[in-house]
């Protein structure tokens, strides 16, 4: 079942209740016209399946963010990305048989990218993910598809990153 619960919509910032986000093949419930995450989040959510970022993603506040093993991510323009701030978690933990991916809609136009804060919950990982058509089109710009932001003197900890696959970026 699908379950998107918003509490509150407040100087553009939407938070959604710690919910569970899957979309079943063939559902159609989610797509690039309506993505399954959007905006600012602050709440702790975990999605599944085959899901669908057209802007980039800001998780923020002390939310975690979870994704679970075998996800797709689609990214569906320039624009898609994500964002986790300090003291807000990541866990994308996939598996060998079963990574996470991100892949861009159109692989000829790349997607904008992952940036981690370097001061996370110190239980955020990123562990069997690929990450295929990432780091922006603008070649003045120096993008990847995955970036630490700096946050000097933060009691938090550096994300576990570990078998991250990077194409085409």
């Amino acid at each position: 079942t699908r379950k998107r619960t918003s509490t509150g919509l407040a100087q553009g910032v939407l938070a959604i209740a710690a919910v569970a986000l899957a979309a079943p093949a063939g559902a159609g419930v989610f797509d690039c016209s309506n993505p399954t995450l959007a905006g600012q989040l602050e709440d702790d959510i975990t999605i599944s399946g085959e899901v669908f970022f057209n802007q980039r993603v800001t998780m923020r506040n002390g939310g975690t963010l979870t994704i679970e093993p075998g996800t797709q991510v689609t990214m569906c323009n320039a624009n898609a990305g994500l964002f986790v701030a300090s003291g807000s978690g990541f866990i994308a933990e996939g598996t060998a048989s079963q990574p996470i991916v991100f892949s861009a809609l159109d692989p000829d136009i790349n997607w904008d990218q992952i940036l981690l804060a370097i001061d996370l919950l110190p239980n955020s990982i990123m562990r069997h993910v690929i990450l295929n058509d990432g780091g922006g089109n603008d070649a003045s710009e120096e993008t990847a598809a995955l970036e630490f932001e700096d946050n000097i003197g933060s009691p938090f900890a550096m994300p576990i990153v570990d078998q991250v696959t990077i194409n085409r970026s």
